[in-house]
């Protein structure tokens, strides 16, 4: 499935950030499984991610997705939109589901997280 994005930018991450999830439930069926694990973010923007995870994810599945980019945890829900197989794994588009406070904190993050890193690259 393509599907095209909007939004302003996205980050992508030289070095896949770690993160955890948990599945929240599919849309349409309540009750869905409590499962969780490891995955790794490969790029974010407010609006949404791309993660690639070893276990397997339906579409339309709702995660809740936590994460730090500089210490401070980020705890977000979305909605696996696509799927594309990857390595021993898949790829996954996740939509967010943030409000305008949750969206200034990614922001936020993501300059810190720049900052950090070209401050680095200088030394």
């Amino acid at each position: 499935m393509f599907y095209k994005r909007s939004e302003s930018f996205r980050y992508t991450f030289g070095q896949p950030v770690e993160a955890v999830f948990r599945i929240l439930g599919d849309f349409g069926r309540n009750g869905a499984p409590d499962a969780h694990g490891g995955c790794l973010i490969v790029d974010l923007s407010p609006a949404g991610m791309r993660l690639f995870s070893e276990l397997p994810l339906p579409e339309k599945t709702r995660l809740m997705v936590e994460f730090s980019l500089t210490g401070e945890r980020i705890r977000t829900e979305g909605a696996v939109v696509w799927r594309q197989a990857h390595m021993s794994g898949s790829l996954y588009g996740v939509k967010l589901e943030t409000n305008a406070a949750a969206e200034r904190l990614i922001i936020e993050e993501l300059k810190r997280y720049r900052r950090a890193e070209v401050g680095l690259q200088n030394k």
